[in-house]
């Protein structure tokens, strides 16, 4: 948000191909333990959380009218509910597995950024790439990892 006469642009982080890296299948993977009673219903639970649009809202938003409204074709709070004050506040219980890509934008989001997310997704910029979980051994050179992990973070992040 523009501030003391500032004014804030979007610069999307893209490669060299104008292309967004999608994050791998690894990212935000399920497990259910050995000895899970019911497997199947299991899944079949977490399936329905995910692809059920009113199920996805109730586990990320909480419960319509009351922790979120949709409001112009927005998410925002219900009237004399505050943030700080929200009992069940976006995203409160971690529930990473949502589909995100059913949400449709928050209020308080700018046009700019609105803008952006939509271009994401209508001009093809998220590709999947066959290196972003790769999963390398780094037994023999763990001393030249930590040295470049800490080498971007020391100068890359500032940037």
């Amino acid at each position: 948000m523009p501030t003391a006469g500032r004014e804030v642009e979007l610069v999307p982080g893209l490669d060299g191909n104008d292309h967004y890296r999608a994050d791998p299948y690894l990212n935000n993977g399920v497990a259910l333990a050995a000895n899970t009673k019911n497997p199947e219903r299991a899944l079949q639970a977490l399936d329905l959380m995910i692809e059920e649009q009113s199920y996805n809202f109730l586990v990320y938003f909480g419960v319509e009218g009351v922790n979120y409204v949709l409001k112009d074709g927005k998410i925002d709070l219900p009237p004399g509910v505050t943030a700080d004050k929200n009992t069940y506040p976006s995203d409160a219980a971690g529930f990473w597995f949502t589909n995100k890509d059913q949400f449709p934008p928050m209020a308080n989001w700018t046009p700019a950024y609105v803008q952006h997310r939509n271009n994401i997704k209508e001009r093809g910029y998220l590709v999947a790439t066959p290196f972003v979980s790769f999963s390398a051994q780094i037994d023999e050179i763990k001393t030249e990892v930590a040295n470049c992990n800490q080498t971007m973070v020391q100068y890359l992040q500032p940037l």
